[in-house]
C-alpha cells in the first residue's frame, strides 16, 4: 500500500478561485486543479492507494464548514484531516467532534492561520490533541507564501515536543522547508514524524542523507503536497533513493499504515 500523508484538495465550487489565489500568492503552477476527482486521477496514475488530505482554517469561522465537507468526502481512498483555528472558542468540543467523526487528527498551518507554533495560545489546541488521541500536521519550515516568515521554524516545533512528548507530531517538509541544517539539529533522533512532501530535489543530497540515516526509519512518510507537485514522479523519486528496498516500503506505505489505522 503506497500513502501519500500531505496533499490539498477543495470543494469543487470553490476549488478553481482557491488555487488561482494559491498559484498566484506562490508563483508556482499546480499540477492538478485542486478537486478530488483529479486527486483520484492522480493517484491512480501513481498508483497510490490513499491520500490524507491536509485542510487549514483561516479562521475560527471556518471550521464547521471544513468539517462537514471532510465527513462528505472521506472514503476508503480519502482521509481528510479537520482544522482549528487558535483564535476558536470551543476548541475542546471541536477537538471532540473530529475525534468523534473518526479522522485521525487535524492540519495546522501557522502562516495562514497567523499564529506562531510554540505560542501559548496554541497550546490548549496540543494539549487537546493528546487527550484525544489524534495527531498534528504541521507544516514546518518557510513557506513559498511567506518568504521571510519563521512562525513554523523547527526550533519551535522542538520546543512543542519537548512540552508535550505525548503528542504525535507530523513535521511536514522533513521537518522544516529550506531550514533543514536546524533540522538535523533539532529533531533528528526525535519521537517525531517526518514527512517528505516538497523535499526531494529542493534539499541538499547531504541534508537528506543525514536526516534518512539519523531519523528512526519507521518516523519517515511519503507525502507530495500534490497538486504542488505530480505524485507519480514523487513516488519515483522515493525509489530511487539509496537507501534499503525495505526502508522504501516504510517511507511509501508501511509506517503511514501504524499511524493512520
Amino acid at each position: 500500500m503506497i500513502i501519500d500523508v500531505h496533499t490539498h484538495a477543495f470543494p469543487d465550487h470553490i476549488a478553481s478561485i482557491a488555487m488561482e489565489k494559491l498559484e498566484h500568492s506562490s508563483n508556482s503552477k499546480a499540477y492538478l486543479n485542486g478537486t478530488i476527482a483529479d486527486l483520484l486521477r492522480s493517484m491512480d496514475k501513481a498508483g497510490i492507494d490513499v491520500s490524507i488530505i491536509a485542510c487549514v482554517a483561516t479562521s475560527p469561522a471556518q471550521f464547521n464548514s471544513i468539517f462537514t465537507w471532510c465527513k462528505s468526502i472521506a472514503g476508503p481512498r480519502i482521509i481528510p484531516l479537520p482544522s482549528i483555528h487558535p483564535d476558536s472558542l470551543d476548541i475542546s468540543g471541536e477537538m471532540r467532534k473530529i475525534k468523534e467523526a473518526g479522522f485521525p487528527g487535524i492540519k495546522l498551518h501557522a502562516e495562514f492561520q497567523s499564529f506562531f507554533l510554540d505560542e501559548q495560545r496554541a497550546y490548549f489546541i496540543y494539549q487537546e490533541a493528546v487527550e484525544n488521541g489524534l495527531f498534528i500536521l504541521f507544516h514546518c519550515g518557510y513557506d513559498i507564501s511567506f518568504p521571510d516568515s519563521d512562525r513554523s521554524d523547527p526550533e519551535r516545533l522542538a520546543h512543542i515536543h519537548k512540552d508535550f512528548p505525548e503528542l504525535k507530531i507530523v513535521a511536514s517538509h522533513m521537518g522544516g522547508w529550506r531550514q533543514w541544517d536546524k533540522v538535523i539539529r533539532l529533531l533528528i533522533g526525535k519521537d517525531i514524524y517526518l514527512d517528505t512532501s516538497y523535499t526531494i530535489g529542493y534539499i541538499d543530497e547531504n541534508f537528506l542523507q543525514t536526516i534518512l540515516t539519523g531519523h528512526s526509519p519507521d518516523r519517515v512518510l511519503f507525502g507530495t503536497d500534490s497538486p504542488w507537485k505530480d505524485q507519480r514522479v514523487e513516488v519515483s523519486l522515493i525509489n530511487s533513493l539509496d537507501i534499503s528496498s525495505e526502508f522504501k516500503k516504510q517511507i511509501l506505505g508501511k509506517n503511514a499504515q501504524s499511524l493512520f489505522f
